[in-house]
């Protein structure tokens, strides 16, 4: 069903550190998954993309980091039909970590939320994956 959601441009937010082993899924969100890591990749804004989900309304520090708390940590994201990345690991230019496709309609995390759970890197109080699905959430229902 949730291939099926992402097919038809239905707003999602999805997080999946293990994207790469559905190969239907990856269709629905128009990107492929490849190059699982297994350690923490920092997480910043590309500075090219059309909107800056890290200052949509919360404002998020680039690079979002975070510790290693699992054996699969994610994966680079492409985009395999239009879209555009929102964010990339280990620099403003490298793989993929947020495709936004289907029109500006789905969001594509590919890392694990869990590691960025307790990162707080503007001292807010506020967790800063918490402040990130706020802005995508704002940025999907305007």
């Amino acid at each position: 069903r949730l291939s099926n959601w992402a097919a038809v441009g239905r707003p999602l937010i999805l997080s999946l550190w293990d994207l790469s082993s559905s190969a239907t899924l990856q269709t629905s969100l128009q990107v492929t998954a490849t190059a699982s890591y297994a350690t923490f990749r920092p997480i910043h804004v590309d500075p090219t993309a059309t909107v800056d989900l890290f200052t949509a309304g919360e404002t998020i520090p680039s690079p979002l980091t975070g510790l290693d708390r699992s054996g699969d940590n994610g994966d680079e994201l492409g985009l395999s039909s239009g879209g555009f990345f929102a964010a990339r690991l280990d620099s403003d230019t490298g793989p993929g970590a947020i495709a936004v496709t289907r029109a500006g309609k789905v969001i594509t995390h590919g890392f694990l939320p869990h590691d960025v759970l307790m990162t707080d890197g503007d001292t807010d109080g506020t967790p800063d994956i918490e402040e990130l699905y706020v802005n995508e959430i704002l940025y999907l229902f305007p």
